[in-house]
């Protein structure tokens, strides 16, 4: 079986600006003739930065992607963007 889930980690802030780190976690496990086989990721899959005067989202490329991309993943971000 595989699970996996997009997460927003703990908010980063600098002076005005608020990096939001998004994290993509993966499990996978599986029984093998009665033992447990498991395997799992936790990686980095981009950035939402946010300043009064602007929003951007980076993936782990470095390239600008549309901020709806990431609120469709996770839609905690639109929650705290609205909070910000």
């Amino acid at each position: 079986m595989e699970k996996e889930k997009v997460i927003v980690e703990q908010r980063i802030t600098v002076g005005e600006i608020t990096l939001l780190p998004l994290t993509r976690i993966f499990m996978y496990y599986q029984d093998v003739k009665g033992s447990l086989v498991c395997a799992g990721s936790k990686n980095l899959i981009g950035i939402v930065a946010v300043s009064p005067k602007w929003k951007r989202a980076i993936n782990v490329d470095g390239e600008e992607v549309p901020i709806g991309q990431y609120v469709e993943q996770v839609p905690e971000v639109k929650e705290l963007l609205q909070s910000m």
